[in-house]
C-alpha cells in the first residue's frame, strides 16, 4: 500500500514538474529560435516553433553592428581605484577615448564642464520630447549652466542636522523642529541645546557632546548658515560667479571678509570656548567607530544624507531624528546640495545612443535599483515616496513620514539650497585640501581665525597663480 502511494505520488509530482519546466525553459528556447530566423519569420503568425530555413547571419552581424569590442574595453579599462576616478577620466578624455557616459561623483562635474568635456543636452532632451520636471528642479539647475544642461540627476541630497531624540529626552529639551519655515529654530538655540546636552566633555572615556558642526568644504556649511560665502565679497554664494563657470581665480577670495571670519570663529569656539563639540583628536577617536553619530555620544550632528545609510547599518540603540539648518544671524538657513549625474562625452560618437542609456540609468529600472543599493536620495520624483518610507522605518528613527517629507523635500525646495563646491569648481580637490592644511591650527585653537584666513588666502592666491588650483 505505501509503495503504491510512493509512485502516486511522485506520478503527481511529475505531472506538475514537467509542464512547469517545461514553461520555465520555453522562453530560453525561443530566445535561440528566434536567433536563426529572419525578422519576417519571427514576426509572422501563427509563429513556427522550428526555425526554417535556419539564419545564421544574426550572429556576426550582431558582433559588428556596434563597436562591442571597444566597448567592452572601455568597461574594464575604466575599472579603477576611486582616488583615481577623475584623473582616469580626464586621461581618457585627452587621449580621446572617453567613456560614451559616466558619471561625475564627488568633484568631478566642475573640473569636467570647465575643460568643455561634457555634451550640452538640450538637443537630445527636445528630440524625445522628454518633460525634465520628472526630477527635482533643484538637481537641475545644478547641471544647468546658461540654460544649458550638461547631465542627468541621479541622486539629490543636502545637508541636515541629525539630532539623538534619546539624549533630548533625557535632558527635557523641545525636540527641533521637522520644518525649514520655523523661525524658531535658531544658532543660538542649537548651541543652547548643544550646552544642555554635553556632559564629561573633559572626561573623553565617557563624555557626550552636544554639537558636532565641522567646517566642511572651504568653511561654507558654516558660512552659508551665517549669510556669506568665502568666494563672494558680500552675501551667499548666488553672488559668487566661480560657482557659475566653475574656474576659480585668485580675485574672487574673500575669506578675511568680517562676516566669514565670523563664522570661522563660531564653529572653533564649539570646541576651544563652548567645550560643546570633541576636539580633532577625540572626533578622530569616535570616527574610528565609524560616523561619530552613530556612537550615541554625539547630540547632534550637521551632517549629509548619506548619513541615513550609516545609521541604518549601525542599528543604533538611541532614536534620532532629523531637523533643517537653523537661522542664522542674518536670517539664512541655507544648506548645501549634492547632486550626482550621468554626463554624455562632447566626444560621444552615438550621443543618441549615450542618450538613450542616460534615460535607463536615470528615469528606468536602474534608479530605483541605485536607490536601493546606495540609500541616496533619488532625483527622480516618482522614487521620493518609496525613499521616504523605507528611511522612515529605520531603526530608532523618530519621525514619521510625513515629519520625514518636511524635512527632506523642504530642504530641496527652490531656494533651500545650493550646490556644494565640490561639485561646482575645477580642480576641487587641490582647493580643498589647501583649505583643510591652512586650516589644522584654527581648528585646534591655536591660530586665529583672522589670522588663519590671510594666510590661507595667501597660499590659495599663489596656488592659482601657479595654474594649481
Amino acid at each position: 500500500m505505501l509503495h503504491k502511494r510512493e509512485k502516486l505520488m511522485q506520478a503527481l509530482a511529475a505531472a506538475i514538474l514537467i509542464p512547469g519546466a517545461l514553461v520555465i525553459l520555453f522562453p530560453f528556447y525561443w530566445m535561440i529560435a528566434a536567433s536563426l530566423e529572419h525578422l519576417s519569420q519571427i514576426v509572422q503568425f501563427p509563429p513556427q516553433l522550428l526555425p526554417h530555413p535556419i539564419n545564421w547571419s544574426s550572429f556576426p552581424r550582431g558582433l559588428t553592428f556596434m563597436p562591442f569590442g571597444r566597448y567592452f574595453f572601455n568597461t574594464t579599462e575604466i575599472g579603477v581605484p576611486w582616488a583615481g576616478y577623475n584623473a582616469k577620466l580626464l586621461a581618457l578624455t585627452a587621449a580621446g577615448t572617453p567613456p560614451d557616459v559616466y558619471a561625475t561623483f564627488a568633484a568631478g562635474f566642475g573640473t569636467f564642464l570647465s575643460k568643455g568635456t561634457l555634451a550640452n543636452l538640450n538637443p537630445y532632451v527636445r528630440q524625445v520630447n522628454m518633460n525634465l520636471r520628472v526630477f527635482q528642479a533643484s538637481s537641475i539647475a545644478a547641471l544647468s549652466r546658461g540654460g544649458n544642461l550638461y547631465g542627468l540627476p541621479m541622486d539629490n541630497m543636502t545637508s541636515l542636522i541629525f539630532y539623538n531624540k534619546t539624549l533630548f529626552d533625557r535632558a527635557h529639551l523641545p525636540l527641533p523642529p521637522s520644518s525649514w519655515k520655523d523661525r524658531r529654530w535658531t544658532v543660538g538655540v542649537m548651541l543652547a541645546d548643544a550646552r544642555a546636552l554635553s556632559k564629561d566633555t573633559n572626561q573623553p572615556a565617557r563624555a557626550v557632546w552636544g554639537l558636532n558642526f565641522g567646517l566642511g568644504q572651504i568653511g561654507t556649511p558654516v558660512a552659508w548658515m551665517f549669510g556669506c560665502d568665502p568666494l563672494a565679497a558680500h552675501g551667499g554664494p548666488l553672488n559668487a560667479s566661480a560657482y557659475r563657470t566653475g574656474n576659480l581665480v585668485a580675485g574672487q577670495l574673500f575669506f578675511t571678509v568680517p562676516c566669514f571670519t565670523s563664522a570661522m570663529r563660531w564653529d572653533v569656539n564649539l570646541y576651544t570656548r563652548y567645550g560643546v563639540s570633541p576636539s580633532p583628536a577625540d572626533l578622530t577617536t569616535l570616527s574610528t567607530l565609524g560616523n561619530p553619530f552613530t556612537t550615541g555620544r554625539i547630540g547632534m550632528e550637521q551632517g549629509l544624507y548619506v548619513t541615513f545609510q550609516n545609521l541604518f547599518l549601525a542599528k543604533p540603540s538611541f532614536q534620532w531624528g532629523v531637523a533643517p539648518i537653523p537661522y542664522g544671524p542674518t536670517g539664512s538657513d541655507l544648506t548645501q546640495q549634492w547632486t550626482d549625474a550621468w554626463v554624455m562625452s562632447a566626444k560621444s560618437p552615438h550621443p543618441e545612443l549615450a542618450f538613450k542609456f542616460m534615460l535607463y540609468l536615470t528615469t528606468g529600472p536602474a534608479a530605483r535599483q541605485f536607490a536601493d543599493m546606495t540609500g541616496f536620495f533619488p532625483a527622480l520624483k516618482a522614487l521620493e515616496g518609496m525613499t521616504i518610507q523605507v528611511d522612515a522605518h529605520a531603526k530608532g528613527m523618530a519621525l514619521d513620514a510625513q515629519q520625514l517629507r518636511a524635512v527632506i523635500l523642504g530642504g530641496l525646495a527652490k531656494g533651500q539650497a545650493f550646490e556644494a563646491p565640490g561639485h561646482t569648481l575645477a580642480n576641487w580637490d587641490q582647493i580643498n585640501t589647501t583649505f583643510t592644511n591652512m586650516t589644522s591650527n584654527m581648528a585646534l585653537g591655536k591660530q586665529s581665525p583672522p589670522s588663519a584666513m590671510q594666510a590661507l588666502t595667501r597660499a590659495l592666491k599663489t596656488q592659482l597663480q601657479q595654474g594649481q588650483g
